[in-house]
């Protein structure tokens, strides 16, 4: 019985007291306050705040693809929640700089509550854009018509956009406006090959407009070479030197062939002459207007 009031196990039992009494409703407590941190828990939402979830979103002027970009957001960024859709599946945010949109509400970190208490956006109407189309080549000649055989207008640098206005019959040419590099009153349109521009909107859905009236039939025709390295060789067959190369998109005057069609006559530039092989150059007109030469 002196054992049991030894000084070592009074102080083993008032220690298991203290814990399995008084510790274990402190363990149990709720946290003071929930985690700020904003890649966790939940009190980054606190009123109308919302984060990016996407690396580059863009806000556009309504609750629809059909409106126009108005502003792009970055991942993670901020965002003051505005107006929802009545399905909620797009809301109205803010920049901090003051830019508003609206957005696909799947790309906005944000509580179901605070989507839920965003007043209901009342309607309205898209506001048309005109279909656009931007280049995809370094440098793309504008033309006086859809062929190769018009004139060259000017040049358009990658990245430069225009305005759509219309299409050939087989939607191969488009016809654009666009800003000239030699500014004039009334705004310059000429005609690009379709396949060097990417459109903001379906070719075919283009009206079909007027090409012009091509300049009169020569014996030269405008070749554009296909392929990623063209030889030009001093006669019509691989058995001949190259005397030079050409590149995809790069222009040949056409001025002969052989009886078969399978070689053409070609110039690069004001000095070169030579031979490159038909299938990989394509041209407008046809092949029966050039000269057979030996």
């Amino acid at each position: 019985m002196s054992r049991f009031w030894d000084k070592p196990y009074w102080l083993t039992v008032f220690v298991m007291i203290l814990f399995f009494g008084a510790g274990t409703s402190a363990l149990a407590a709720p946290p003071a306050q929930e985690p700020t941190d904003p890649e966790f828990g939940a009190a980054h939402h606190a009123g109308n705040v919302g984060y990016v979830l996407a690396w580059r979103l863009n806000l556009r002027a309504g609750p629809s693809l059909d409106y126009e970009v108005v502003a792009v957001a970055g991942y993670w960024e901020p965002v003051t929640l505005l107006e929802r859709t009545t399905d909620s599946m797009r809301v109205k945010v803010r920049r901090s700089n003051g830019q508003a949109g609206w957005t696909l509400t799947r790309y906005i970190e944000a509580s179901p509550r605070s989507i839920a208490n965003l007043p209901v956006f009342n309607g309205g109407q898209p506001t048309p854009t005109e279909p656009t189309a931007t280049v995809q080549t370094p440098s793309l000649n504008v033309r006086g018509g859809p062929g190769l055989n018009f004139d060259i207008l000017d040049r358009l640098s990658y990245g430069q956009t225009a305005r759509l206005i219309g299409r050939n019959a087989d939607g191969s040419w488009l016809k654009i406006a666009y800003s000239g590099s030699n500014p004039t009153f009334a705004e310059p349109t000429g005609w690009v090959l379709a396949r060097y521009v990417w459109s903001s909107v379906q070719v075919w859905t283009l009206p079909v407009v007027e090409g012009g009236s091509p300049p009169p039939p020569t014996d030269q025709l405008v070749g554009l070479v296909t392929v990623p390295r063209l030889n030009v060789r001093s006669g019509p067959g691989l058995s001949y030197a190259i005397v030079s190369w050409v590149g995809r998109g790069q222009q040949v005057q056409v001025f002969g062939r052989t009886p078969d069609s399978q070689w053409l006559k070609v110039a690069v530039g004001p000095q070169i002459k030579g031979w490159v092989y038909a299938p990989y150059v394509s041209i407008v007109g046809p092949y029966s207007s050039l000269p057979v030469t030996q």
